[in-house]
């Protein structure tokens, strides 16, 4: 009776990890007169910023359930980014042109997706 009861069921897991992106560190002002507001500040090579790093693991359950010879129905529940983990994107580049850097610079612009669960049937005849 068990067998029977968990026969049928298939897990998957995907894990995905990318590490911290580097990102241009920008003044927010025009220093060599060029009409953009994209310069570097003196001293500051390209791409020497960090960003953040990256990780979710999404799961899906499903199991098959045989309604006739050629008729099928899948059940199917699916959750992505199952740790809830805050996965910030892209940091605010502006340093200023100050002695002292803006208060957000480095912090995040936004954030990747939170958790999130779905639920599916399938048919297949």
């Amino acid at each position: 009776m068990w067998r029977r009861v968990v026969a049928g069921f298939q897990l998957s897991s995907i894990f995905r990890y990318g590490s911290a992106l580097p990102f241009n560190i920008l003044t927010g002002a025009d220093r060599n007169n060029d009409t953009n507001v994209n310069d570097r500040p003196v001293g500051v090579g390209r791409n020497t910023g960090e960003g953040f790093d990256f990780a979710a693991l999404d799961l899906r359950l499903s199991r098959r359930i045989r309604l006739t010879e050629r008729m099928g129905l899948e059940v199917i529940a699916e959750g992505f980014n199952m740790f809830n983990r805050a996965n910030f994107q892209l940091p605010n580049a502006t340093l200023g042109t100050g002695a002292t850097p803006n208060p957000s610079f480095g912090r995040p612009t936004a954030a990747a997706d939170p958790r999130q669960i779905q639920f599916g049937l399938r048919l297949s005849f």
